[in-house]
């Protein structure tokens, strides 16, 4: 069996990481091809109907064939468009909401970034944040891991002490480097809500190279934009499962 092509890799992290988790159980290359095929014959719109619904019907429909699919698209209302937050550029894949009856979808949003998390896996599903070079200074890595206040009365909060003798890195999802401008940025990366449980080679190794890549582009773009959007799904995660 081939392996899914760069492209559609990033085709599927960056449309729903639950539908993702969802197709990705079999472990079937051909289920995430299919997936990809499917999602990328709908339009904009269509697309943008589909992240509206809830998760439960997200999935029931892209169970359907392609002319099912856009058949039930079409019952669905338009979103109403809103202008993204500097921390949502790149969207809110999972409809997230600052619900506590929302458990594992709920929305925590800070200056830093913001992210949807998952109360039963104890991790965050994805976190988004941006980056640009009033975001970077001197201060150095706090590195305080500390469980996260700001959760819900009822939820579990993630001990940092948790993943000892575990074999796993404590892996950021919104990196500290992004954050050294002050030292309260800095200390909000090390809430562990911004931590999944990653294999030190992947941590340390391409997930810290993709991180100090995006700080390069910064670098790259001072004059100009200066600044990079960047979105961290769960699903690259899988090395740490």
């Amino acid at each position: 069996m081939t392996s899914l092509s760069k492209d559609e890799v990033l085709r599927l992290v960056t449309f729903d990481h639950h539908l993702l988790d969802t197709i990705s159980a079999s472990g079937s290359v051909d289920n995430e091809r299919a997936f990809v095929t499917k999602v990328g014959a709908l339009t904009q719109p269509e697309v943008d109907k589909l992240r509206s619904l809830q998760l439960t019907d997200q999935e029931r429909i892209t169970g359907l064939a392609l002319d099912q699919l856009k058949g039930e698209l079409a019952k669905v209302p338009t979103p109403p468009a809103q202008p993204p937050h500097v921390n949502y550029l790149l969207g809110n894949p999972s409809n997230a909401v600052t619900d506590p009856n929302s458990p594992n979808n709920y929305l925590l949003e800070r200056g830093e970034y913001a992210l949807s998390y998952n109360r039963d896996k104890g991790t965050p599903n994805w976190v988004s944040w941006h980056v640009d070079s009033s975001d970077l200074g001197a201060i150095p890595r706090n590195n305080i891991f500390h469980p996260d206040t700001a959760l819900p009365a009822g939820f579990y909060q993630v001990q940092p002490t948790d993943y000892t003798g575990s074999g796993y890195d404590r892996g950021h999802m919104s990196n500290s480097g992004d954050r050294t401008a002050s030292f309260d940025s800095n200390s909000n990366t090390f809430a562990m809500t911004n931590i999944i449980p990653q294999a030190p080679d992947n941590n340390q190794g391409p997930w810290a190279g993709l991180e100090s890549y995006c700080r390069d582009l910064v670098g790259k773009v001072m004059k100009s934009t200066s600044s990079v959007a960047v979105m961290a799904l769960k699903a690259q995660s899988r090395e740490a499962r």
